[in-house]
């Protein structure tokens, strides 16, 4: 019964982060007009204040999708043209390019539009709920299924295996010691797996964790 109750407390605790990642997400939601100028067409189809919304000067903000700034000492000028192309964005900490992004405007792949996972969401999951669900945050679905199954064999087996034998004879029995050392072995990976988030942490497209701890201090 205890261990139902806990397991329902983290899922919820589940729920609320992924809400709240949804909620400060950044998304770039481009007008109709935004829409037609996506386009690597020349400037001859188009009117004159047509042409002035080609520049992608004009969507510099969209381009970086509002979470960065464009790099213009490191862009490459249209000889014909004369606009700027092939720009990047310098992102902010929080962002960084989306792998899966295809959206283009004027020519210019739409960049900084990634939120990062954050360290301290991670590390609070890792050492307080140790259950795998830091790497559910991460999207890291087959470490959280392994830690979680390891965590369930672990502490129910011994919940079971102590329910049913002798306290004094508990040990002595070769299945209940299995289950025994299974808890060192539990322990061991909890405790490695937050040193390895806190060093090494990556989501599941590789990108590094946004460390909290430094943002706070801005």
């Amino acid at each position: 019964m205890v261990f139902k109750k806990f397991l329902y407390i983290c899922i919820f605790i589940i729920i609320v982060i992924h809400n709240f990642e949804l909620i400060t997400s950044s998304t770039t939601d481009l007008s109709a007009e935004e829409q037609i100028l996506i386009t690597s067409s020349t400037t001859t189809d188009f009117s004159a204040e047509e042409q002035i919304l080609l520049d992608p000067i004009f969507f510099q903000n969209e381009i970086c999708s509002f979470n960065g700034e464009i790099d213009y000492a490191n862009a490459d000028i249209d000889p014909v043209t004369k606009y700027y192309i092939n720009l990047k964005c310098i992102c902010n900490q929080e962002y960084t390019n989306d792998p899966k992004q295809t959206l283009k405007i004027n020519g210019n792949l739409i960049q900084c539009s990634y939120q990062k996972k954050r360290l301290f969401i991670t590390l609070f999951l890792s050492i307080f709920i140790p259950v795998g669900f830091d790497h559910f945050y991460l999207g890291n679905n087959i470490a959280f299924a392994l830690i979680f199954l390891l965590f369930c064999f672990t502490v129910i087996g011994n919940m079971y295996r102590f329910a049913i034998s002798p306290e004094d004879d508990y040990l002595k029995n070769k299945i209940n010691l299995v289950f025994f050392v299974f808890i060192f072995i539990f322990i061991f990976v909890w405790i490695g797996n937050v040193f390895f988030i806190k060093f090494y942490g990556k989501d599941i497209n590789g990108n590094e964790l946004v460390d909290d701890f430094d943002l706070l201090l801005k």
